[in-house]
């Protein structure tokens, strides 16, 4: 079982180093109003977000 977890957590940071960059909208300044933010569709961050929130209790598990 431990070892399932360690996979997961390996492949998780495997897709969010794959998917995940500074900047990901191009909004260039920070407090950005999250209303003027025009969501992209597809969504590129659904292939990511498993993994952006539960990565970590895959470590610890």
């Amino acid at each position: 079982k431990r070892r399932a977890h360690y996979v997961i957590f390996l492949k998780s940071l495997l897709v969010m180093s794959r998917t995940l960059q500074r900047d990901f909208y191009s909004l260039h300044a920070l407090g950005y109003p999250i209303k003027w933010v025009e969501q992209r569709d597809p969504d590129p961050l659904v292939v990511s977000r498993y993994s952006c929130i539960y990565w970590v209790d895959h470590l610890c598990d």
